[in-house]
Parts: C-alpha cells; structure tokens; sequence
C-alpha cells in the first residue's frame, strides 16, 4: 500500500530545504559585487613568457590550503573560482604582496551573526587596464545562487595588444538552456576582444550537451585548448567529462601542468606558461 504519510514528510524536508538554502544565501546588488584588493607592482606584462594557475580554490574550506596556495612560487596571474572572502584566503596572498585582486560576488552565504562573499576572482602583479564581471540571471536550484564570471585586461612590455582574460564558474545544476544562456554572454565577452585571451575555469561541463555547447563557442571564438601534462583535471562523477578547462588565442604554450598532488580542493590546479604570438 502505498504510504502517503512518507511522501508527505519528504515533500515537507524538501521544501524546507529551499526555503532554508533561500534564508542563507542572498545575491547583492551588482552595483556592490566588485571588489578590488591590492596593488600591483607591474604595469606590464612579459611578453615572452608569464606564469598563471587556474584554480577552483574549494572556498578555501581546506586543510592545507594556505601551504598549497604559497607553494606555487612566482605567478603574474591567478584565476581562481570558489572564492570566499574569508581569512585563509587573505592570508594565503601574503605570499603575492605584489598582486591586485579582482572578486566579483556571487552571494552572499549567512554564518551565524556574519555574511561570507563567495564568487570568482583574478589577481595579478600587473596593473589591469580594465576588468569587470557578468553574473548569470540564471540561478542554480535549491540554493538560489547565480554564478560569476570575472574577467580583466592587461597590457604587455612593448606591445599594443592586449591580453583578456575571462574567468568562468560555469552553471552547475541547471538544464542545458541555462548553461548555453552563460556561455553566450560570454562568446559576447570575447568575441569583442581583437587580442590574445584566455578563457578559463571551472565550466561544469558535466554532461555531453553542455560539453559541446562551450565547444560550439570555443569554435567560434577560434580559440584552442590547452593539453597538460600529469593530466589529473577534475572530471564529473556522473559522465567522467573534464569540468576544469583552459583555452587560449594568439598565444604560445610554453608549458601546461596540472598539480596533481594538492589535496586542499577536490579540484586540482592547472598551471600555464604562455607567451604571445
């Protein structure tokens, strides 16, 4: 027999569980979601050779994360996702005093008398000509929260071009129409830009569909993959696609490694040495 009184007590958790999530996170006015900390040393980057790591930090919530995050050495750039304004992640830039950091804000996540902001972030030892950030007006479910993209330009030593860089946390649990609506406000983005770019993150792309939606734009865009050594990237549990990506145009790769032996993200770095073309 079919037991009514069960189906009513998971409904009853599963709505409380919206309006929980609902209560805890809020989304701020765009006009007080970006933030800049820092100052950079540089006005200008190498163009023969500069160092990035993309990382999906886990907001900082790990053990450790404060020793991995200094052990990279000299980086100009970081492109980093999950971030959360909290004091491991400002710590964890003691050891890059001469970087400027760029945050856009996702929302804000209520803990206990305190609101932690939570979004994306770029950080260089280069003084950015520009920067900015597109939030999704698509929400993921249950929590309610949109997702950021963060982006910036930099100049380079004795060239005109500049270099953009776009920095995605891709929509997760949404339908495909959703992620495809993320990544056409980004082909905006970059298609835009008549220089060398970077686009580059944690896309989610966790099914076939959207996988071969942010190949569509990638396409269009002319821009190419980066193929890394020790190739560790983080894949979905669900369809054992790659989530965490790099693509660049009108660049050279130096080097591409991906740190494999950090334990303090369920997501693994992924180092670049690039130069310009």
């Amino acid at each position: 027999m079919f037991n009514y009184g069960r189906l009513f007590t998971v409904f009853l958790l599963f709505s409380l569980t919206i309006e929980s999530n609902a209560r805890i996170h809020k989304i701020p006015e765009l006009d007080n979601s970006f933030k800049v900390f820092g100052s950079a040393s540089e006005q200008s980057l190498n163009p023969d050779g500069f160092d990035i790591i993309v990382w999906n930090i886990y907001k900082a919530r790990k053990k450790n994360f404060i020793k991995d995050f200094k052990s990279f050495g000299k980086v100009d750039i970081f492109m980093l996702q999950e971030v959360s304004l909290v004091d491991d992640f400002f710590s964890s830039y003691k050891a890059y005093s001469d970087h400027e950091v760029h945050f856009g804000t996702s929302f804000l996540e209520k803990k206990f008398r305190s609101s932690i902001e939570s979004g994306t972030a770029i950080s260089s030892s280069v003084r950015p000509v520009d920067s900015g950030m597109i939030r999704s007006s698509q929400l993921e479910p249950l929590v309610k929260t949109p997702k950021v993209v963060t982006w910036m330009k930099l100049s380079f030593e004795g060239r005109e071009e500049k270099l953009l860089l776009v920095n995605i946390h891709g929509l997760n649990m949404v339908k495909n129409r959703d992620f495809r609506a993320q990544m056409k406000e980004c082909e905006k983005l970059i298609i835009s830009h008549r220089g060398p770019l970077i686009f580059a993150g944690d896309f989610n792309t966790s099914d076939r569909e959207k996988y071969n939606d942010m190949i569509s734009v990638i396409q269009r865009a002319k821009l190419v993959p980066v193929a890394f050594l020790n190739d560790e990237r983080k894949r979905s549990t669900f369809s054992g696609l790659v989530i965490d990506h790099t693509f660049i145009r009108g660049l050279n790769v130096l080097q591409g490694n991906v740190f494999h032996k950090i334990q303090s993200s369920d997501h693994k770095a992924m180092g670049l040495k690039l130069a310009i073309k």
